[in-house]
C-alpha cells in the first residue's frame, strides 16, 4: 500500500497483513529419492537390459544441490549411471528429474551395490540407494545333445567321465555352468 501525505508531499510504502519472521532453520533443502532400492532380478549373461529409472524431488523450500551421485559397494563397476535430466545437478523447490540406472552383464554372478546421493540436504546430506541383480550364465544348447548310451536302464554301470571342451576362445568358460540330464 502507497501513502501519500498532501500537506507536505511525502510518500511512502507499507505492507497490510501479517509478515512472518523466517529463521534461518526453515529454510532447507530436502531430496526425496524413490524407489529406494532396485532389484533387476535374474538376468541372462550378454542379454541386453532396459535400465531402471530414478526420480528425485527438492520437497524443500530451497534450491537442493547435488554435491555428488556415485556407485559404492562390492560391484559397483558392474552398474552405471546416466543422469538424463538430473545432470545440472541441481533442483528448485518442487523440481524434480530422472535418472536411469543399468546393470552391466558381462559375468555370471549376484551383483550388489548402492547408489550414494550426497546434497546439501541439511537433514540427509547422504542418501544411499540399494542396487541387485544376478546375471546367469547364457544357454548354450548343443546340438546334437549328448547322449551316453552305454547305460541299461534299471542298472547301475559305475560313475561315468564326460570331458566338455572349452577351447573356442570364450573367455567366459571358466564361469560356465553345466547341466546334465
Amino acid at each position: 500500500v502507497q501513502r501519500v501525505d498532501l500537506a507536505s508531499g511525502l510518500h511512502d510504502t507499507y505492507f497490510v497483513g501479517t509478515i512472518w519472521p523466517v529463521r534461518a532453520g526453515d529454510l532447507n533443502a530436502e531430496i526425496n529419492v524413490t524407489p529406494m532400492s532396485l532389484d533387476f532380478g535374474e538376468i541372462e549373461q550378454s542379454q541386453p537390459l532396459s535400465p531402471q529409472t530414478l526420480t528425485l524431488v527438492n520437497t524443500g523450500n530451497i534450491n537442493l544441490t547435488l554435491i555428488a551421485v556415485s556407485l559404492a559397494g562390492v560391484n559397483s563397476s558392474d552398474f552405471s549411471i546416466d543422469l538424463g535430466s538430473c545432470s545440472d545437478l541441481q533442483l528448485i523447490p518442487a523440481e524434480s528429474c530422472t535418472f536411469d540406472v543399468s546393470i552391466i552383464t558381462a559375468t555370471p554372478e549376484t551383483k550388489n551395490a548402492q547408489i550414494e546421493l550426497t546434497s546439501n540436504d541439511s537433514t540427509t546430506p547422504l542418501v544411499s540407494v540399494t542396487l541387485s541383480g544376478t546375471v546367469f550364465p547364457e544357454v548354450i544348447d548343443t546340438e546334437p545333445p549328448i547322449t551316453i548310451s552305454d547305460q541299461l536302464s534299471g542298472t547301475y554301470a559305475g560313475p561315468i567321465s564326460v570331458s566338455l571342451d572349452c577351447t573356442d576362445n570364450w573367455s567366459g568358460c571358466a564361469n560356465t555352468w553345466y547341466t546334465l540330464d
